[in-house]
């Protein structure tokens, strides 16, 4: 996974008032911790925290002054009135370390049910990991263009990096095709259907026109 750099600076200025003041003027509030260190209030620019989301990038390198600090963006809060980000949390994190992180499913192909009528059904739009920093997937890509109606992809049939496993279960379906929906008329009982003849300009049936004649 790419590191992207995320420009911080100090926050000076703490509560949830001075908050709102950094959102006025395009910085959000981010706090970073862990480490067995302290916890370190500092703002970045929306645009550049916009840029890392929107890239769905986990990692970033901060540089606060004369120092780095390799960290893994943890939450992201949005202002759900304004669409704006609230506030980021972001942890320490060294190359070595191991991390539990969700991350992306992506579903490549046209599948071979879809000619049967089969549309595709996502099942999980992430999966849980545990992997080390240095090997940290951007994504998972699942080509279903093989699968017929019925079939499916579960974890265990899934191919994943070294250093890199999934929390869930193995019989656990990520990705399947199931077959079209049936439309089904139910007629209500004890009624019957209009079929629009009346009954006196109903045709007589055959047998007793051949009687008749």
């Amino acid at each position: 996974m790419k590191i992207l750099d995320l420009p911080v600076e100090f926050r000076e200025k703490l509560g949830s008032a001075n908050a709102r003041r950094y959102r006025r003027a395009g910085r959000v509030p981010v706090i970073l911790y862990g480490g067995d260190r302290p916890n370190v209030a500092l703002t970045t620019a929306e645009d550049d925290i916009l840029s890392v989301v929107d890239k769905h990038s986990m990692l970033v390198k901060l540089k606060v002054e004369d120092k780095t600090q390799t960290a893994l963006v943890r939450e992201v809060k949005w202002d759900v009135l304004s669409e704006h980000i609230a506030h980021v949390d972001l942890a320490r994190v060294e190359m070595e370390d191991e991390v539990t992180v969700n991350v992306p499913v992506q579903i490549h192909g046209v599948p071979a049910g879809a000619s049967e009528g089969g549309t595709v059904e996502v099942v999980l739009n992430e999966i849980s990991v545990v992997s080390r920093v240095d090997s940290l997937p951007e994504e998972f890509v699942i080509d279903v263009s093989a699968l017929h109606i019925g079939q499916g992809v579960h974890i265990d049939e899934m191919e994943f990096p070294d250093h890199v496993s999934s929390t869930r279960r193995g019989r656990d379906l990520v990705v399947h095709i199931v077959p079209p929906k049936k439309i089904e008329v139910e007629t209500p009982e004890g009624e019957d259907v209009d079929l629009g003849l009346a009954a006196a300009e109903a045709p007589e049936p055959a047998a007793d026109a051949a009687e008749e004649s």
